[in-house]
């Protein structure tokens, strides 16, 4: 089993599964750190204004001056903000924050005390004095209900976000502390003292409003993922409308409200017309935007509907796993596709399916692996999601099948290369060895003779090799073609059978035939059909020792011709029979590899009798127990006449040329045709080649096609262009030998096509023949 594994993925998940808040620890840092250090400094300043007599000043003045201990206040609460807000503080940090929150909370507990009890605790002049008579001060140097409200929630909101277990409550307390200074703020705004001025209750100077709002806000961000700000924060719908809509809820009430006193001073309407403009403005404003904002969640949930079908209609299994390894959630395709497994929501998960879950919980990572279900196989991404885990699901049957495919045709191909040096190597040493004997024997002796046997036997191997590897080639490409004819296929049978009839006298092995007195008549390729039967032949002949016997019979079953070759030579193995009839497959798989070939013979079998209509196929009852092949083909309709071989023309001498730029090869084929009678004569490239066409007038002219400088077909176009040549028969002698070779030589102008190395009976058919 293969495994890769991955970080785990946040808000990952099927539709309809609440993605987790925005993690922002930076920006939050820094907005916390602003706030606290603004309110730091803004205190510090007014503390120490006081020691230098400004706030007296000020209050003579008739301005509502930040007290000693509200100064103080504030700077400590921001000195704790910046020690405890920014991120989670230990050690000293801790202490040091939570001790100056104390003195926060102290400070402010004991003035809203004096407040409600109207006592004087003897803590407002502590640090400096004031005289009687201040504005909106109920006591020389006391902080107003307002302020002393707000720095007790502070200290307290403090205390809490240095402590765990209590810390979600830091942030409601900020809350409540914008709200207590929102009313003198709004009273500063628009110019309304009582918000801000009446001693008792709302006294409070701007100064101290603005640095209580200040940290207020920090001490609300400071709660990170909890509280007021967690909903703001998210990345969902939910926090998406909230930062959407709560500035406008915030700044247009505010502005419309700044208006309406405005044009009240101005003396632009009464009072009455200003609230009641006002009223009808806020109506219009919220009506528009929750009409808007209704649209926009509408296109929202649309969309959440739309994506909640996704996975339902996933084509592959999506399943959702909580930590208890209980299936939340399948899909119908998991329901379906793994149902070997058993997969139920509201049930536990499968074990094979658990197991991942849990593993994936627990190192809160991603997993990608595979799961076997039934005779599927699936790869699984394995993503934990919080305290739940999604699993992804993607068959991969067909691809791994098809990956050891390739796997096993890469493996063939490379033990095919391997089979195919071997099986080129091993005529070319007899070969040499036969060239030699040849130079040193003496012309005509024993040795001379054998040489130039061994030598013509490898060459017809190799030649057969390669017109294997031809044919299969053709065969796969759908580029053969069959020259069907009315025959008789006993000729065909009768004719291969005392072809091979000397090769198996040579290896002690008898050859039988057994016909029926009736003529065979099917429609087929006559030269296509003797390959077939020679490769059975060739294959028994190799598989069968000295001593053992071949049979071969042809019969009518059933409306078809059935041929039928059985040897009792050392057979197959019953689990590899079909397998024999695949390119390349072969039954010695040893390294000495003594019967030789390339695997292609039964191959080629199949797919010739395939072509034909028939089909082919083999029998073997195990090793040693000889084994039988069958070809079937379906009789001529009409039954019509046999056609014969056509009769080879009398042999006459002929005047040739020869064109090769293969000195060797251009010089043996002349020798070959000079010892059958006629007269030849070369030329290295096509320029001298027609030259000397020019001049000798030939016969015939044999030529290359790959030549250096005017290749064969434009060799074969300038000689049709010469009178004189029109008689000169032109026989293209090349190894370029599919059927699109073929035509193209036609096409310039060739009238016969031979691939090398020819047979030497169909270049004698070509000379003896008269050219048209």
């Amino acid at each position: 089993m293969t495994e890769r594994v991955g970080p785990a993925t946040r808000g990952e998940g099927p539709a309809g599964a609440p993605p987790a808040a925005a993690s922002r620890p930076r920006e939050l840092g820094w907005a916390v750190a602003s706030a606290s250090g603004a309110a730091l400094l803004l205190g510090l300043f007014f503390f120490g204004a006081w020691f230098a007599g400004l706030p007296a000043r000020w209050s003579a003045t008739g301005a509502i001056t930040m007290k000693t201990n509200a100064a103080l206040g504030v700077a400590l609460a921001g000195f704790a903000l910046l020690l405890l807000g920014p991120r989670e503080a230990a050690g000293g940090r801790r202490w040091a924050g939570t001790a100056a929150a104390a003195v926060v909370l102290i400070t402010g507990a004991a003035t809203l005390a004096e407040h409600l009890l109207q006592c004087d605790l003897g803590v407002d002049q502590l640090l400096a004095s004031e005289l009687p008579g201040a504005a909106a001060t109920v006591s020389p140097n006391r902080m107003g209900p307002p302020a002393s409200a707000s720095l007790a929630l502070l200290g307290a909101g403090l205390l809490a976000l240095g402590w765990r277990r209590v810390r979600f409550i830091a942030p409601y307390l900020g809350l409540a502390t914008c709200f207590v200074n929102l009313v003198p703020a709004v009273g500063y705004l628009f110019g309304i003292g009582a918000f801000y001025g009446h001693a008792p209750l709302t006294g409070i100077a701007w100064p101290t409003v603005l640095a209580l709002l200040t940290l207020g806000f920090g001490l609300v961000l400071a709660g990170r993922g909890d509280g007021p700000a967690a909903l703001l924060l998210r990345e969902d719908e939910g926090g998406a409308f909230l930062r959407r809509v709560l500035p406008w809820t915030l700044l247009v009430p505010l502005a419309l409200g700044l208006l309406a006193v405005e044009g009240e001073r101005r003396g632009l309407y009464g009072v009455a017309t200003g609230d009641g403009a006002l009223v009808l403005a806020l109506v219009f404003f919220f009506s528009v935007f929750l009409w808007r904002s209704a649209g926009r969640v509408s296109r929202a949930a649309a969309a959440q509907r739309s994506l909640a079908r996704f996975p339902e209609e996933n084509p592959d299994p999506v399943l959702r796993v909580d930590g208890g390894l209980t299936v939340l959630y399948a899909n119908q395709a998991a329901r379906a596709r793994l149902r070997p497994l058993q997969v139920e929501v509201g049930r536990t998960a499968p074990p094979e399916l658990a197991a991942l879950a849990g593993r994936a919980l627990a190192e809160g990572r991603r997993l990608e692996t595979e799961v076997r279900c039934g005779d599927a196989l699936f790869s699984m991404s394995v993503v934990p999601v919080g305290a739940e885990v999604n699993l992804y699901g993607q068959d991969v049957t067909a691809r791994k099948a098809m990956e050891e495919e390739l796997r096993e045709a890469d493996r063939r191909k490379t033990e095919f290369l391997a089979v195919l040096s071997h099986e080129l190597r091993n005529p070319l040493a007899p070969i040499r060895n036969g060239v030699y004997v040849l130079e040193h024997a003496a012309p005509g002796s024993e040795q001379a003779r054998r040489a130039q046997q061994v030598i013509g036997r490898q060459t017809g191997h190799l030649a057969r090799l390669v017109d294997d590897l031809l044919d299969v080639t053709r065969i796969s490409r759908g580029k053969i073609d069959l020259r069907r004819e009315p025959l008789d296929l006993r000729e065909v049978v009768r004719a291969t059978v005392e072809d091979q009839r000397a090769l198996y006298a040579r290896g002690g092995i008898a050859l039988h035939l057994e016909e029926g007195a009736d003529a065979v008549r099917v429609e087929a390729d006559r030269t296509r059909l003797a390959q077939v039967l020679g490769n059975l032949l060739n294959n028994a002949l190799k598989f069968t020792p000295a001593g053992g016997a071949v049979a071969v019979r042809l019969e009518v079953q059933d409306g078809r011709a059935v041929l039928r070759v059985q040897d009792d030579g050392q057979g197959i193995d019953p689990a590899h029979v079909e397998r024999m009839f695949e390119p390349f497959a072969q039954a010695d798989h040893g390294l000495a590899r003594t019967l030789g070939g390339l695997g292609l013979g039964l191959a080629l079998v199949k797919s010739l009798v395939e072509l034909h209509g028939g089909a082919v196929r083999a029998r073997s009852e195990g090793p040693g127990q000889g084994a039988e092949f069958v070809v079937s083909l379906p009789l001529a309709a009409g039954g019509g006449p046999a056609s014969a071989p056509a009769a080879g023309a009398g042999a006459r001498r002929r005047l040739v040329l020869v064109i090769d730029d293969n000195a060797d090869a251009g010089q043996t084929l002349a020798d070959l045709l000079e010892l059958e009678g006629h007269a030849v004569h070369l030329a290295c490239d096509g320029r001298s080649g027609v030259a000397l066409a020019r001049e000798l007038r030939p016969d015939v002219v044999l030529c290359d096609i790959g030549l250096p400088d005017l290749d064969g077909y434009e060799v074969a176009r300038t000689l049709r262009r010469e009178e004189a040549l029109r008689s000169t028969r032109l026989v293209a002698l090349t190894g370029y030998a599919q059927p699109e070779d073929r035509a193209r030589a036609a096409e310039a102008g060739f009238d016969a096509h031979l691939a090398k190395p020819p047979r030497l009976e169909a270049l004698a058919k070509l000379l003896g023949a008269d050219g048209d």
